[in-house]
């Protein structure tokens, strides 16, 4: 039963991931209209109208800091009571200078965005793994991009594409 509720975790959080950029059925909370927000963004970035310095205006910054305000932000004071106090909790290790963690980030965000819209209690966290290598190494985070689950604090690994 146990793996049954770890696969079905990773299978929603995975086509989480997977269809972020498609339009869902959501309720008008306040945790919908941010990922309204960023899937919009998403759109207008494959359609070519946002820059690279992200010139589609402050709209577009505000979803993602809202949507990245989601994702609770681990260090080496915090790590482990995250994980005691979640009984689902899917972690993000990253590190700054990595291109495919910063490719990543903002795929998490709204994963969080749109599962917590769906009324899921699985939480989300990242944890700089550069800037707090004893936290990372605690939990698991070996190499950048690394996304874990954790099911009442035991670790599920995720090997799964890290794409849309």
């Amino acid at each position: 039963m146990r793996a049954w509720r770890v696969g079905a975790v990773l299978l929603v959080v995975a086509l989480a991931l997977a269809v972020s950029a498609a339009r869902l059925d959501l309720d008008d909370d306040d945790d919908s209209d941010v990922l309204d927000e960023l899937l919009a963004i998403d759109e207008e970035a494959e359609r070519g109208g946002l820059d690279a310095g992200g010139g589609g205006g402050g709209g577009a910054a505000e979803a993602v800091r809202r949507a990245q305000s989601m994702v609770l932000a681990l260090d080496n004071d915090n790590a482990r009571r995250a994980l005691e106090g979640h009984a689902e909790l899917l972690l993000l290790g990253y590190a700054p200078w990595c291109e495919r963690s910063a490719q990543l980030m903002p795929r998490f965000a709204e994963a969080a965005a749109a599962l917590r819209a769906m009324g899921s209690a699985v939480a989300f966290a990242k944890l700089d793994g550069e800037r707090y290598p004893k936290a990372a190494a605690a939990v698991g985070v070996k190499g950048f991009p690394t996304v874990i689950l954790f099911v009442n604090g035991t670790e599920h690994a995720y090997h799964g594409l890290h794409t849309k």
